[in-house]
């Protein structure tokens, strides 16, 4: 009695997620219908929102990975400690520059350099120490 209880309430369950599912899937289509109406039928909204803004991006010249923003968005996660500490910035050439206000707490750093460089070489960057301990320069790494 109790487990036929149970097994109807899964299976009244199961059909009420089906059913939200359902119409999670057309509320998608409905949008990627309204912000591509160019796109003639939705098999998989998801994918095809992504092309469609992919292809937007290219038509409007999105940032390259070389760019500002990109670079110093990574640059903030190879170098966390510099955060609230970078007296001056730079950007040219698509490298950045930074400049951190405190040498003393940077110097200490100075052991960690090699892991630092290992650690952005992963993530697509090229880190460069500058002549002074609190000077960084972040790259893309060519390909």
């Amino acid at each position: 009695g109790a487990a036929v209880a149970r097994i109807g309430g899964l299976n009244r369950h199961a059909a009420q997620m089906r059913g939200e599912a359902k119409a999670r899937r057309e509320d998608m289509r409905r949008q990627v219908l309204a912000a591509f109406p160019d796109i003639p039928v939705v098999l998989d909204p998801a994918r095809q929102a992504r092309q469609g803004l992919d292809a937007l991006q290219n038509r409007r010249g999105a940032a390259t990975a070389g760019d500002f923003l990109p670079l110093a968005r990574a640059a903030a996660q190879t170098l966390p400690f510099a955060a609230d500490n970078v007296a001056r910035l730079s950007y040219g050439d698509q490298a950045l520059t930074l400049q951190l206000a405190d040498a003393g707490a940077q110097a200490q750093r100075v052991a960690e350099t090699p892991a630092l460089i290992q650690q952005a070489a992963a993530q697509g960057l090229k880190l460069e120490r500058g002549d002074t301990d609190n000077t960084w320069r972040i790259t893309r790494s060519q390909p």
